[in-house]
Protein backbone atom coordinates (compact mmCIF):
# COMPACT_ATOMS: atom_id res chain seq x y z
CA UNK A 1 0.00 0.00 0.00
CA UNK A 2 1.32 3.44 -0.94
CA UNK A 3 1.63 5.95 1.88
CA UNK A 4 0.63 9.50 0.90
CA UNK A 5 2.48 12.44 2.41
CA UNK A 6 1.44 16.10 2.30
CA UNK A 7 3.70 17.97 -0.08
CA UNK A 8 4.22 21.58 -1.09
CA UNK A 9 4.03 23.12 -4.54
CA UNK A 10 7.68 22.30 -5.34
CA UNK A 11 7.34 18.70 -4.26
CA UNK A 12 3.95 18.43 -5.94
CA UNK A 13 5.41 19.35 -9.32
CA UNK A 14 8.12 16.74 -8.92
CA UNK A 15 5.70 13.99 -7.96
CA UNK A 16 3.34 14.96 -10.76
CA UNK A 17 6.12 14.63 -13.33
CA UNK A 18 7.14 11.19 -12.11
CA UNK A 19 3.77 9.85 -10.95
CA UNK A 20 3.00 8.17 -14.28
CA UNK A 21 5.92 5.81 -13.66
CA UNK A 22 4.94 4.80 -10.13
CA UNK A 23 2.00 2.54 -10.90
CA UNK A 24 4.02 0.70 -13.51
CA UNK A 25 6.77 0.02 -11.00
CA UNK A 26 4.32 -1.17 -8.37
CA UNK A 27 2.76 -3.64 -10.79
CA UNK A 28 6.04 -5.39 -11.48
CA UNK A 29 6.44 -8.82 -10.00
CA UNK A 30 9.31 -9.20 -7.56
CA UNK A 31 9.97 -12.88 -8.12
CA UNK A 32 12.95 -13.28 -10.41
CA UNK A 33 11.29 -16.27 -12.03
CA UNK A 34 8.51 -13.91 -13.17
CA UNK A 35 11.05 -11.33 -14.26
CA UNK A 36 12.58 -13.82 -16.62
CA UNK A 37 9.30 -14.33 -18.43
CA UNK A 38 9.07 -10.64 -19.37
CA UNK A 39 8.77 -10.25 -23.13
CA UNK A 40 11.69 -7.80 -23.22
CA UNK A 41 14.12 -10.52 -22.12
CA UNK A 42 14.86 -13.99 -23.45
CA UNK A 43 12.46 -16.45 -21.73
CA UNK A 44 13.94 -19.36 -19.83
CA UNK A 45 17.43 -17.95 -20.35
CA UNK A 46 20.66 -18.45 -18.40
CA UNK A 47 19.39 -16.35 -15.49
CA UNK A 48 16.57 -18.72 -14.68
CA UNK A 49 18.90 -21.70 -14.94
CA UNK A 50 21.36 -19.96 -12.65
CA UNK A 51 18.81 -19.57 -9.86
CA UNK A 52 17.25 -22.98 -10.34
CA UNK A 53 20.67 -24.59 -10.04
CA UNK A 54 21.62 -22.97 -6.74
CA UNK A 55 22.74 -25.24 -3.93
CA UNK A 56 20.38 -24.89 -0.97
CA UNK A 57 21.20 -27.98 1.13
CA UNK A 58 24.45 -29.18 2.70
CA UNK A 59 23.82 -32.72 1.45
CA UNK A 60 23.70 -31.62 -2.21
CA UNK A 61 25.64 -34.19 -4.27
CA UNK A 62 27.61 -31.43 -5.96
CA UNK A 63 29.26 -30.59 -2.65
CA UNK A 64 30.02 -34.25 -2.02
CA UNK A 65 31.54 -34.68 -5.47
CA UNK A 66 33.95 -31.82 -4.76
CA UNK A 67 34.80 -33.35 -1.39
CA UNK A 68 33.87 -30.11 0.36
CA UNK A 69 33.29 -30.85 4.07
CA UNK A 70 30.11 -29.49 5.66
CA UNK A 71 29.80 -29.20 9.44
CA UNK A 72 25.98 -29.23 9.63
CA UNK A 73 23.27 -31.66 8.55
CA UNK A 74 20.41 -31.01 6.19
CA UNK A 75 17.90 -30.72 9.06
CA UNK A 76 19.92 -28.28 11.17
CA UNK A 77 17.62 -25.45 12.45
CA UNK A 78 20.30 -23.03 11.31
CA UNK A 79 19.11 -23.51 7.72
CA UNK A 80 15.66 -22.26 8.69
CA UNK A 81 17.01 -19.18 10.41
CA UNK A 82 19.43 -18.38 7.61
CA UNK A 83 18.96 -20.46 4.49
CA UNK A 84 21.84 -21.72 2.40
CA UNK A 85 22.20 -20.46 -1.16
CA UNK A 86 25.24 -20.98 -3.37
CA UNK A 87 25.39 -20.28 -7.10
CA UNK A 88 27.24 -22.53 -9.50
CA UNK A 89 29.78 -19.74 -10.01
CA UNK A 90 30.55 -19.62 -6.28
CA UNK A 91 30.63 -23.41 -6.14
CA UNK A 92 33.35 -23.47 -8.81
CA UNK A 93 35.43 -21.07 -6.70
CA UNK A 94 34.83 -23.10 -3.54
CA UNK A 95 36.46 -26.14 -5.10
CA UNK A 96 39.95 -24.68 -4.60
CA UNK A 97 39.47 -21.44 -2.64
CA UNK A 98 39.01 -21.98 1.09
CA UNK A 99 38.42 -18.25 1.68
CA UNK A 100 35.41 -18.27 -0.63
CA UNK A 101 34.23 -21.53 0.92
CA UNK A 102 34.30 -19.97 4.38
CA UNK A 103 32.16 -17.03 3.27
CA UNK A 104 29.32 -19.07 1.76
CA UNK A 105 29.27 -22.53 3.34
CA UNK A 106 27.10 -22.86 6.48
CA UNK A 107 29.05 -23.79 9.60
CA UNK A 108 28.06 -25.09 13.02
CA UNK A 109 29.71 -22.02 14.59
CA UNK A 110 26.77 -19.98 13.33
CA UNK A 111 24.64 -21.56 16.05
CA UNK A 112 26.64 -19.62 18.65
CA UNK A 113 24.90 -16.35 19.45
CA UNK A 114 26.71 -13.98 21.78
CA UNK A 115 25.52 -11.18 24.02
CA UNK A 116 25.55 -7.94 22.04
CA UNK A 117 24.70 -9.57 18.73
CA UNK A 118 21.44 -8.40 17.20
CA UNK A 119 19.31 -9.34 14.18
CA UNK A 120 19.41 -5.60 13.37
CA UNK A 121 22.96 -4.75 14.47
CA UNK A 122 22.97 -1.30 12.86
CA UNK A 123 19.54 -0.39 14.28
CA UNK A 124 18.27 0.26 10.77
CA UNK A 125 14.62 0.00 11.75
CA UNK A 126 15.01 3.13 13.88
CA UNK A 127 16.06 5.09 10.79
CA UNK A 128 13.33 3.76 8.51
CA UNK A 129 10.52 6.35 8.28
CA UNK A 130 9.08 4.43 5.32
CA UNK A 131 9.31 0.63 4.98
CA UNK A 132 12.33 -0.25 2.89
CA UNK A 133 13.87 3.25 3.10
CA UNK A 134 16.71 4.08 5.50
CA UNK A 135 17.56 7.70 6.20
CA UNK A 136 20.47 7.28 8.57
CA UNK A 137 23.01 9.78 7.24
CA UNK A 138 22.39 13.36 6.16
CA UNK A 139 22.17 13.94 2.44
CA UNK A 140 21.36 10.41 1.34
CA UNK A 141 18.77 7.67 1.62
CA UNK A 142 19.16 3.94 1.10
CA UNK A 143 16.44 1.86 -0.54
CA UNK A 144 16.19 -1.86 0.13
CA UNK A 145 14.59 -2.64 -3.21
CA UNK A 146 14.64 -6.41 -2.70
CA UNK A 147 15.60 -8.90 0.00
CA UNK A 148 16.92 -11.39 -2.58
CA UNK A 149 20.58 -12.17 -3.19
CA UNK A 150 22.14 -14.50 -5.74
CA UNK A 151 23.97 -16.25 -2.89
CA UNK A 152 23.89 -15.95 0.89
CA UNK A 153 27.01 -14.67 2.64
CA UNK A 154 27.23 -16.28 6.07
CA UNK A 155 28.46 -13.07 7.73
CA UNK A 156 25.68 -10.82 6.36
CA UNK A 157 24.41 -8.13 8.73
CA UNK A 158 20.98 -8.27 7.06
CA UNK A 159 20.63 -12.04 7.24
CA UNK A 160 17.30 -11.50 9.00
CA UNK A 161 15.72 -10.86 5.60
CA UNK A 162 16.64 -14.17 3.99
CA UNK A 163 14.25 -16.36 5.96
CA UNK A 164 11.25 -14.32 4.83
CA UNK A 165 10.29 -13.27 8.37
CA UNK A 166 10.86 -9.56 7.79
CA UNK A 167 10.39 -7.10 4.94
CA UNK A 168 8.48 -8.25 1.86
CA UNK A 169 10.01 -8.16 -1.56
CA UNK A 170 9.84 -5.29 -4.02
CA UNK A 171 6.20 -5.73 -5.06
CA UNK A 172 4.96 -4.71 -1.61
CA UNK A 173 7.35 -1.83 -1.03
CA UNK A 174 5.75 1.65 -1.08
CA UNK A 175 7.50 3.13 -4.12
CA UNK A 176 5.28 6.19 -4.05
CA UNK A 177 6.15 6.83 -0.41
CA UNK A 178 9.87 6.54 -1.22
CA UNK A 179 9.48 9.13 -3.96
CA UNK A 180 7.36 11.42 -1.82
CA UNK A 181 9.78 11.22 1.10
CA UNK A 182 12.80 11.94 -1.08
CA UNK A 183 11.16 14.70 -3.12
CA UNK A 184 10.02 16.54 0.01
CA UNK A 185 13.52 16.75 1.50
CA UNK A 186 15.79 18.93 -0.59
CA UNK A 187 18.86 18.04 1.47
CA UNK A 188 18.80 14.49 0.03
CA UNK A 189 21.43 14.54 -2.71
CA UNK A 190 22.02 10.83 -3.18
CA UNK A 191 19.87 7.70 -3.47
CA UNK A 192 21.48 4.31 -2.80
CA UNK A 193 19.92 1.10 -4.16
CA UNK A 194 20.66 -1.82 -1.89
CA UNK A 195 18.93 -4.91 -0.56
CA UNK A 196 19.48 -7.84 -0.79
CA UNK A 197 21.12 -7.26 -4.11
CA UNK A 198 19.38 -4.70 -6.34
CA UNK A 199 20.64 -6.46 -9.46
CA UNK A 200 18.34 -9.37 -8.64
CA UNK A 201 15.57 -7.16 -10.01
CA UNK A 202 14.54 -7.37 -13.64
CA UNK A 203 16.19 -4.92 -16.03
CA UNK A 204 12.92 -3.06 -16.58
CA UNK A 205 12.43 -2.62 -12.85
CA UNK A 206 15.94 -1.25 -12.48
CA UNK A 207 15.42 1.11 -15.42
CA UNK A 208 12.18 2.53 -14.05
CA UNK A 209 13.49 2.97 -10.51
CA UNK A 210 16.51 4.83 -11.83
CA UNK A 211 14.34 6.93 -14.14
CA UNK A 212 11.90 8.18 -11.51
CA UNK A 213 14.52 9.07 -8.92
CA UNK A 214 16.68 10.80 -11.53
CA UNK A 215 13.72 13.14 -12.16
CA UNK A 216 13.99 14.59 -8.65
CA UNK A 217 16.01 17.78 -9.26
CA UNK A 218 17.94 17.79 -5.99
CA UNK A 219 19.09 14.15 -6.35
CA UNK A 220 22.57 14.45 -7.84
CA UNK A 221 23.89 10.90 -7.54
CA UNK A 222 22.46 7.40 -7.65
CA UNK A 223 24.58 4.63 -6.21
CA UNK A 224 24.14 0.86 -6.60
CA UNK A 225 25.59 -1.56 -4.05
CA UNK A 226 25.90 -5.11 -5.38
CA UNK A 227 27.83 -8.29 -4.77
CA UNK A 228 26.71 -9.79 -8.06
CA UNK A 229 30.22 -9.72 -9.57
CA UNK A 230 31.31 -12.19 -6.90
CA UNK A 231 28.22 -14.39 -6.89
CA UNK A 232 26.82 -14.20 -10.43
CA UNK A 233 29.05 -12.05 -12.67
CA UNK A 234 27.28 -12.95 -15.91
CA UNK A 235 24.38 -10.81 -14.66
CA UNK A 236 26.39 -7.76 -15.81
CA UNK A 237 25.19 -7.81 -19.39
CA UNK A 238 25.61 -5.20 -22.09
CA UNK A 239 21.89 -4.42 -21.83
CA UNK A 240 22.09 -3.84 -18.08
CA UNK A 241 25.17 -1.64 -18.41
CA UNK A 242 23.41 0.53 -21.00
CA UNK A 243 20.57 1.05 -18.53
CA UNK A 244 23.02 2.09 -15.83
CA UNK A 245 24.95 4.31 -18.22
CA UNK A 246 21.82 6.26 -19.13
CA UNK A 247 21.29 7.05 -15.45
CA UNK A 248 24.50 9.02 -15.06
CA UNK A 249 25.76 10.27 -12.75
CA UNK A 250 25.69 6.78 -11.24
CA UNK A 251 28.30 5.06 -9.10
CA UNK A 252 28.63 1.30 -8.77
CA UNK A 253 29.92 -0.23 -5.53
CA UNK A 254 31.15 -3.82 -5.62
CA UNK A 255 31.85 -6.18 -2.72
CA UNK A 256 34.99 -8.25 -3.18
CA UNK A 257 36.62 -9.62 -0.04
CA UNK A 258 39.46 -11.59 -1.65
CA UNK A 259 41.46 -11.48 -4.86
CA UNK A 260 40.22 -14.99 -5.64
CA UNK A 261 36.79 -13.50 -6.32
CA UNK A 262 38.24 -11.42 -9.17
CA UNK A 263 37.62 -14.10 -11.78
CA UNK A 264 37.76 -13.72 -15.57
CA UNK A 265 33.96 -13.46 -15.60
CA UNK A 266 34.08 -10.73 -12.98
CA UNK A 267 36.74 -8.98 -15.06
CA UNK A 268 34.39 -8.98 -18.04
CA UNK A 269 31.71 -7.26 -15.99
CA UNK A 270 34.13 -4.71 -14.57
CA UNK A 271 35.41 -3.96 -18.06
CA UNK A 272 31.87 -3.32 -19.29
CA UNK A 273 31.28 -0.88 -16.45
CA UNK A 274 34.60 0.88 -17.02
CA UNK A 275 34.08 1.22 -20.76
CA UNK A 276 30.64 2.71 -20.08
CA UNK A 277 32.27 5.39 -17.94
CA UNK A 278 30.65 4.17 -14.71
CA UNK A 279 32.94 4.77 -11.71
CA UNK A 280 33.40 1.68 -9.56
CA UNK A 281 34.28 1.51 -5.86
CA UNK A 282 34.75 -1.54 -3.66
CA UNK A 283 33.62 -2.17 -0.11
CA UNK A 284 34.83 -5.20 1.79
CA UNK A 285 34.68 -6.65 5.28
CA UNK A 286 37.62 -7.93 7.29
CA UNK A 287 36.83 -11.59 8.03
CA UNK A 288 38.85 -14.02 10.07
CA UNK A 289 40.24 -16.81 7.93
CA UNK A 290 39.31 -14.94 4.75
CA UNK A 291 41.32 -11.73 4.33
CA UNK A 292 43.05 -11.05 7.65
CA UNK A 293 46.56 -11.93 6.42
CA UNK A 294 48.72 -9.20 4.94
CA UNK A 295 49.67 -10.64 1.57
CA UNK A 296 46.11 -11.66 0.75
CA UNK A 297 44.74 -8.25 1.68
CA UNK A 298 47.47 -6.49 -0.28
CA UNK A 299 46.75 -8.60 -3.35
CA UNK A 300 43.03 -7.80 -3.15
CA UNK A 301 43.60 -4.03 -3.11
CA UNK A 302 46.31 -3.93 -5.77
CA UNK A 303 44.31 -6.20 -8.09
CA UNK A 304 41.25 -3.98 -7.66
CA UNK A 305 43.25 -0.91 -8.66
CA UNK A 306 44.66 -2.74 -11.65
CA UNK A 307 41.06 -3.26 -12.77
CA UNK A 308 40.23 0.44 -12.31
CA UNK A 309 38.28 -0.21 -9.11
CA UNK A 310 38.98 2.14 -6.19
CA UNK A 311 39.21 0.41 -2.78
CA UNK A 312 36.72 2.50 -0.82
CA UNK A 313 35.96 0.97 2.59
CA UNK A 314 37.04 -2.03 4.63
CA UNK A 315 34.50 -2.59 7.37
CA UNK A 316 34.87 -4.25 10.70
CA UNK A 317 32.31 -7.02 11.13
CA UNK A 318 28.82 -5.98 12.20
CA UNK A 319 27.61 -8.06 15.19
CA UNK A 320 24.83 -10.09 13.56
CA UNK A 321 23.85 -13.35 15.27
CA UNK A 322 26.14 -16.32 14.65
CA UNK A 323 29.02 -14.36 13.09
CA UNK A 324 31.53 -14.28 15.96
CA UNK A 325 33.86 -16.76 14.23
CA UNK A 326 34.37 -14.18 11.45
CA UNK A 327 35.43 -11.39 13.78
CA UNK A 328 38.81 -9.72 13.20
CA UNK A 329 39.97 -7.60 16.18
CA UNK A 330 40.17 -3.90 15.45
CA UNK A 331 43.87 -3.84 16.39
CA UNK A 332 44.66 -6.44 13.74
CA UNK A 333 42.72 -4.56 11.05
CA UNK A 334 44.43 -1.28 11.96
CA UNK A 335 47.86 -2.86 11.66
CA UNK A 336 47.05 -4.42 8.32
CA UNK A 337 46.10 -1.01 6.96
CA UNK A 338 49.19 0.58 8.52
CA UNK A 339 51.56 -1.96 7.02
CA UNK A 340 49.79 -1.66 3.69
CA UNK A 341 50.20 2.12 3.67
CA UNK A 342 53.97 1.71 3.65
CA UNK A 343 53.93 -0.46 0.54
CA UNK A 344 51.40 0.95 -1.94
CA UNK A 345 50.09 4.14 -3.47
CA UNK A 346 47.53 6.11 -1.50
CA UNK A 347 44.57 5.54 -3.80
CA UNK A 348 44.87 1.77 -3.27
CA UNK A 349 44.28 2.10 0.48
CA UNK A 350 40.68 1.72 1.67
CA UNK A 351 39.39 3.56 4.72
CA UNK A 352 38.94 1.29 7.75
CA UNK A 353 35.52 1.95 9.28
CA UNK A 354 32.81 0.52 11.48
CA UNK A 355 29.15 1.44 11.70
CA UNK A 356 27.90 2.43 15.13
CA UNK A 357 24.15 3.03 15.60
CA UNK A 358 23.39 6.66 16.34
CA UNK A 359 26.56 8.08 14.81
CA UNK A 360 26.09 10.65 11.99
CA UNK A 361 28.51 8.80 9.69
CA UNK A 362 30.66 5.70 9.45
CA UNK A 363 33.27 5.80 12.19
CA UNK A 364 36.96 5.66 11.17
CA UNK A 365 38.86 3.00 13.10
CA UNK A 366 42.23 4.22 14.36
CA UNK A 367 44.56 3.34 17.23
CA UNK A 368 47.05 5.31 19.25
CA UNK A 369 50.23 6.13 17.35
CA UNK A 370 52.11 5.20 20.51
CA UNK A 371 50.90 1.62 20.41
CA UNK A 372 53.95 -0.61 20.61
CA UNK A 373 52.44 -4.00 19.85
CA UNK A 374 52.75 -3.90 16.07
CA UNK A 375 51.78 -6.83 13.90
CA UNK A 376 53.99 -7.68 10.99
CA UNK A 377 53.09 -8.65 7.41
CA UNK A 378 52.90 -12.39 6.85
Amino acid sequence: MVVNYPVGVYEGRILSSIGKHVKTIQNFSSGLENHLQNRHNPPMDFRQRQLHNCITRPDDPRLESLKIPVSISGNDPLLHRYPMKITEHVLALMKTDTAVRRQFLPHADENLVLTGQSPDPLDENRYSPVPGLIHKYAGRVLLKVTHRCAAHCRFCFRKRFHNGSETPDHEDFPIGAWLSYTASRRNIREVILSGGDPLMLHNDQIRRILTVFAKIPHVDIIRIHSRILTTWPSRITTTLVRILQKSAPLWFVTHFNTAGELTPKADEGLEKLAMAGIPVLNQGVFLSGVNDEYEGFKTLCTELVRRRVRPYYMHLLDPAPGTAHFNVPAERAVELIRCFRRDVQGYAIPALVREIPGRPSKTPVVSSESQENHLHPK
